[in-house]
């Protein structure tokens, strides 16, 4: 179901309950707003502990405005409870608590489209040959910053969770310019994209961070295996023959090159 669709004093309503209805920015706010809660509304949210119960709907009304057309006048008068297939708080709010967490599902996102503009994951992340470029001195900074943000996102503890993964996407998709405005320009951009594109894009590069991981591991342990040290020679030999006249002109073909990591 992607969103549900209400009617409330002869008015139509929506109520988003599914991340493609939702943009970034929108989680962004919702998170800041969390965040700012008293200890006891926390544990609540974490463990559904018990909390005064005026504190409890006030947080409730809060939450379902953001990912609702209801506003917080609105809300106030819906009742708090009621039966299984009546309009109430209670319905409402459990409908979109699954915005605190992350989507159970997502999709495979090596590209994404913002009002017809692509951006692509940037090329060092895509092959192993380009990830120990990332390891040389001029490019150490920006995978540590990788790294800090995808632990940012994972961690997905505090306000900050949000913001780290619109910079997160912003750094590892492009559209060729990657100066630093054309960097702010698609921080903003990102804030528009809707939230399971958003986590798709965060949990496909975290699954390249673990194969990477473990590839280098397998390096620095000892002699690697076999099917890494193939794989390495591979990586090298398109990378020279794409030098030479004929390389240029006749690509090799031997293999689908593009994220070959993930065929472990």
């Amino acid at each position: 179901m992607s969103m549900i669709n209400l009617i409330a004093n002869g008015e139509k309503k929506k109520l988003f309950n599914n991340f493609e209805d939702v943009k970034l920015s929108t989680l962004s706010s919702a998170f800041k707003y969390l965040a700012k809660q008293s200890k006891a509304i926390l544990d609540f949210v974490a463990e559904d502990k018990e909390c005064d119960k005026q504190e409890e709907i006030a947080f409730k009304i809060g939450w379902i405005s953001f990912f609702s057309t209801f506003t917080i006048d609105e809300l106030k008068n819906v009742p708090i409870t009621g039966t299984a297939d009546s309009l109430s708080i209670d319905f409402l709010y459990n409908q979109c608590v699954i915005f605190m967490g992350q989507p159970k599902a997502v999709l495979d996102i090596k590209q994404i489209k913002i009002q017809g503009k692509k951006y692509d994951l940037i090329k060092e992340v895509k092959t192993i040959s380009g990830a120990a470029m990332l390891f040389g001195n001029a490019s150490y900074r920006q995978w540590m910053l990788l790294t800090q943000l995808s632990k940012v996102v994972e961690e997905n503890k505090n306000e900050k969770c949000i913001d780290a993964l619109i910079n997160l996407l912003a750094v590892i998709y492009t559209d060729g310019d990657d100066s630093d405005i054309a960097l702010k320009e698609r921080v903003e951009a990102f804030k528009e994209v809707d939230a399971l594109t958003g986590w798709s894009g965060y949990f496909f590069f975290a699954l390249l961070l673990n194969k990477y991981k473990d590839y280098f591991q397998s390096f620095s342990s000892g002699l690697p295996n076999l099917k890494d040290q193939q794989k390495w020679n591979l990586e090298q030999l398109k990378e020279s023959y794409s030098k030479t006249r004929i390389g240029k002109l006749l690509p090799l073909k031997s293999q689908k090159w593009e994220y070959s990591i993930l065929k472990d």
